[in-house]
């Protein structure tokens, strides 16, 4: 009926209190042990991919170093020899261009190699500013 009323009681009785505690603090220890696993996932996956950028980085550093140290120099030797040829009228000017622009591409690419390698450092060095250990992992400096 609309001008009824009614009213209710609620009276918490201590009885078990013990096994509800229980549960709660069950509850709350897997709450706890949920997120420590979460915790480990999450490092365990930024470990990884530290450890892929880093080794990226260094692939980039070496094969660099490689093409200065094997093909520029070559590139440089082949336009001292076509230039000494041309000088002696035994090439064209068109070898001497076609051997300067050999070494050009070569430089290119041996930078292009050195721009990879920053932007994969700037990676690893990026990912590291967080810990602050990047002297201590990386040995310092790039």
């Amino acid at each position: 009926y609309s001008n009824m009323v009614s009213i209710g009681v609620n009276i918490p009785l201590p009885l078990f209190a013990v096994e509800r505690q229980d549960r709660n603090i069950a509850a709350s220890q897997a709450q706890l042990a949920l997120a420590e696993t979460g915790f480990q996932e999450a490092l365990r996956q930024y470990q990884a991919e530290l450890r892929v950028n880093l080794a990226e980085w260094q692939s980039l550093q070496r094969r660099a170093q490689a093409l200065r140290r094997a093909l520029l120099p070559l590139a440089d030797d082949r336009v001292v020899q076509t230039l000494a040829s041309y000088s002696g009228g035994n090439a064209t000017l068109a070898q001497v261009l076609e051997a300067r622009r050999a070494a050009v591409d070569a430089r290119m690419q041996a930078l292009l190699l050195e721009r990879d390698a920053a932007r994969a450092w700037a990676r690893v060095s990026f990912q590291l500013a967080d810990d602050g250990h990047a002297s201590v992992s990386t040995g310092g400096k790039p």
